[in-house]
């Protein structure tokens, strides 16, 4: 007579499989947790003195997507973005990540760069000693 319930010891090892997963799949959790939580700007002064200069993409843009086209930007990058003790190391990422992606992009109007675009990419040399991503904004 056989009958489908393993015994003891052949379930020991399917049992820390099943504990390695649930562990790594709480890690993996974690982590995704806490870059939502820093992306999000949680723990940001609300002083607007303090507000990082808004970065302008496309709306759904998230790093490791290549958007179609380049945006213009509204406002000079600050501190935020410029690395040292002011940066803010998600927004300065998003940035890096952005300009990686679409800087060689044409801009979304079909327009040239403005002087607000130019100071964009330059930081964007001056973090990453590469002007090969931001040909587009420095022409």
């Amino acid at each position: 007579m056989t009958h489908s319930l393993t015994t003891p010891a052949a379930a020991a090892p399917r049992r820390r499989r099943v504990v390695r997963t649930v562990l790594a799949l709480a890690v993996a959790g974690a982590v995704v947790a806490t870059v939502v939580v820093l992306v999000s700007g949680a723990g940001a002064s609300s002083d607007p003195a303090d507000a990082p200069a808004v970065l302008v993409t496309q709306a759904d843009f998230q790093p490791g997507a290549t958007p179609p086209c380049l945006m213009h930007q509204t406002e000079q990058p600050n501190s935020a973005y410029e690395g040292g003790p002011d940066s803010q190391p998600p927004q300065q990422l998003t940035f890096l990540a952005y300009y990686t992606a679409a800087g060689k992009e044409p801009f979304c109007d079909g327009g040239t760069a403005t002087d607000t675009d130019k100071a964009w990419a330059q930081l964007y040399v001056q973090l990453t000693t590469s002007a090969d991503n931001v040909s587009t904004a420095l022409g």
